[in-house]
């Protein structure tokens, strides 16, 4: 549907001519330099070499960015949307969002190197803290939610059974700590 005038019009008819007065031309001409291009393509071998120079092409191509002004609509709109939606307090909790997000996303990719470096090193010496918390037979899900688990117990006050085994996990978790320690301060 379409606003107009405080109304929203949704009837198909009215709404099939305010889109043929307003976009339906740069649509078609878009439309049309794409056909052309697949059937200059298609037909490539047997048309004549001047509608397969790389110069025609690339112009036929330069002209596929028409679309951009298709963009420019949509940053109209979604500025309208922001203005009405927008308020402070949906900005607020937008930003606590994308704090948490983060803090998953910095969290799990520490969690994917504690598993990775507990992996190598029971690979190579036969213990490590996977072996030590009886976790060498466990599946994706539990081994990944204890990775979790003992990544987000190094960014907050809380405990955890999993312990480093060797000097390379004790380093890593004393970086990860030292990481932690640098996040919350900056908070």
């Amino acid at each position: 549907g379409v606003e107009t005038q405080g109304k929203t019009e949704m009837r198909i008819l009215p709404l099939a001519r305010i889109y043929f007065h307003s976009y339906f031309f740069l649509d078609l001409a878009v439309v049309s330099i794409d056909v052309a291009l697949l059937l200059v393509e298609f037909f490539g071998e047997e048309t004549n070499d001047g509608f397969r120079s790389a110069r025609f092409l690339r112009t036929m191509r330069l002209l596929r960015l028409l679309r951009l002004l298709r963009a420019v609509k949509l940053q109209q709109e979604l500025t309208l949307l922001a203005n009405r939606f927008l308020s402070v307090h949906v900005f607020m909790v937008a930003k606590v969002v994308m704090g948490l997000t983060m803090m998953l996303l910095v969290n799990h990719i520490i969690a994917c190197l504690w598993y990775g470096i507990g992996s190598w090193i029971m690979m190579e010496t036969g213990t490590s803290w996977i072996v030590r918390s009886s976790m060498a037979d466990a599946g994706f899900a539990e081994s990944y939610a204890a990775s979790m688990h003992w990544t987000l117990t190094q960014f907050t006050p809380a405990t955890n059974d999993i312990a480093p085994n060797s000097a390379l996990e004790r380093l890593f978790a004393v970086w990860v700590i030292l990481l932690a320690m640098g996040v919350f301060s900056s908070f």
